[in-house]
């Protein structure tokens, strides 16, 4: 039996590398070092928690993480090392189509172009569309928006 190739990268899901933390599988290093980050800074959060719909088309798109806000709603986190056109497609879509969802980027490095030749940054990309990012951690303003076990 032929295994099949993923669009992304190539490889057949079977090679595809799992990254593991505490029992949960994550689909890339960065997101499992971001979660081990999150429990250091004892900030509770869940992984891919839930799904939206978004069109055109109707597809579905799954936000990194989700965390707890002090207000009793969430701050969904979308983790990004690279960029791709086709995410930077569904997450414009998305935060259109649900503006009351608190929505919010973290890069490993927010500086790069958004393709090889571009003037604009991931970060300038955000601004653009006033998405909130941060790059590699938690900035302390969301820090301060968050629910942490053992603080008040």
């Amino acid at each position: 039996m032929k295994k099949r190739k993923t669009k992304k990268t190539g490889r057949s899901r079977a090679a595809r590398k799992v990254f593991t933390y505490q029992g949960q599988k994550f689909a890339s290093s960065a997101e499992r070092d971001f979660a081990i980050y999150l429990d250091e800074h004892k900030i509770p959060w869940q992984y891919e928690p839930e799904k939206f719909d978004w069109e055109p088309p109707v597809k579905k798109y799954t936000p990194d993480f989700a965390l707890m806000k002090k207000s009793g709603n969430k701050m969904y986190l979308e983790m990004k090392g690279y960029f791709r056109n086709e995410d930077r497609t569904k997450i414009k879509c998305f935060v259109h189509q649900y503006p009351e969802i608190d929505f919010r980027m973290v890069f490993l490095d927010a500086s790069k172009p958004i393709y090889k030749s571009s003037p604009s940054s991931y970060g300038d990309w955000c601004d653009k569309l006033k998405i909130p990012w941060a790059e590699n951690r938690i900035p302390e303003n969301w820090m301060e928006e968050l629910e942490c076990i053992g603080k008040k």
